[in-house]
């Protein structure tokens, strides 16, 4: 896996020598994709009044697995390849382990959070549209190996799939549960 996992690195990573201009573009893609997803997001509260409430609890999630995916590469310790001298460094990036992307975990989460909502899958299209070079650029930059995005698409998925799961038992079984019992209480003192 390891092996796998360092060709991957070597045939997308610009190492120790970039090409001027790719490495001006990932430079440009990891300053402002974070900020265009946001754009969309901003545009998807504005554009679609009835599901602000869950592009909220949407963002509050990601926010989430964001944390999440920080503490278990803490946890886990896994250096990123600037850190082991497989790449130069091309821009300031805390010295901190890398496994699980913090980037790929909470950039897939809100995607697929989205992509499961008909009324919200053009969002979830755009997040992964704008995902794709981002990640690309992170690992051309060396802040990242491939495994560590693989782990946090995966962390990313796990993530929104609890987390649709838990909306799906809230609105068949809790809610009813909570307003029947309401109904009862509301009935039963008068």
């Amino acid at each position: 896996m390891n092996d796998l996992n360092l060709s991957l690195f070597h045939a997308a990573a610009a190492g120790h020598a970039p090409h001027a201009a790719t490495l001006v573009a990932a430079l440009f893609v990891i300053e402002y994709a974070g900020m265009a997803v946001l754009a969309l997001l901003a545009v998807g509260l504005w554009r679609k009044p009835g599901e602000r409430l869950t592009l909220v609890l949407v963002l509050l999630a990601t926010m989430l697995v964001s944390l999440m995916a920080k503490n278990i590469a803490l946890a886990i310790g896994f250096p990123r390849p600037f850190m082991l001298g497989l790449s130069a460094v091309y821009l300031d990036h805390a010295v901190r382990p890398g496994f699980p992307s913090t980037h790929a975990s909470s950039g897939f989460a809100l995607a697929f959070m989205l992509l499961v909502r008909p009324e919200l899958r053009l969002l979830g299209l755009g997040v992964l549209a704008l995902l794709v070079p981002t990640l690309w650029a992170r690992v051309y930059t060396g802040l990242h190996f491939p495994r560590d995005l693989a782990a946090g698409a995966a962390l990313g998925a796990a993530c929104a799939a609890v987390s649709v799961g838990v909306e799906h038992l809230w609105r068949a079984r809790l809610r009813p549960a909570l307003a029947a019992r309401s109904v009862r209480r509301a009935g039963g003192g008068t």
